[in-house]
């Protein structure tokens, strides 16, 4: 997380594998909890991502007029992140629909 003001200091917090494909300009803060939302890929399912894989098998897909949404490229998921700016720590990562492309 990058201070917007200055006033506290930057930092970095580990989540959970994933991809992320964008990240949406939009901020919560509630007292010491900052939450950020991303779309990303699931880096733990097996179906885009084979364990062992040496490269990211979608990549491929981006070919030709359109990319191949249908078993080739991953399902976007929306996830927001929270974390407690005074412990440092991540509070939750996690689908804010779960299931939603």
């Amino acid at each position: 997380l990058a201070s917007r003001n200055g006033e506290a200091s930057n930092m970095q917090i580990n989540v959970p594998p994933y991809f992320t494909v964008h990240s949406v300009p939009i901020v919560e803060e509630t007292g010491s909890l900052v939450s950020v939302y991303t779309n990303g890929w699931d880096l733990k399912d097996r179906r885009y991502f084979p364990k062992g894989s040496k490269s990211v098998p979608f990549l491929g897909a981006w070919g030709g007029r359109y990319p191949d949404f249908e078993n080739v490229v991953p399902p976007s998921l929306f996830f927001r992140t929270t974390v407690n700016t005074e412990t440092r720590e991540l509070v939750s990562h996690e689908e804010v629909i779960p299931g939603m492309v």
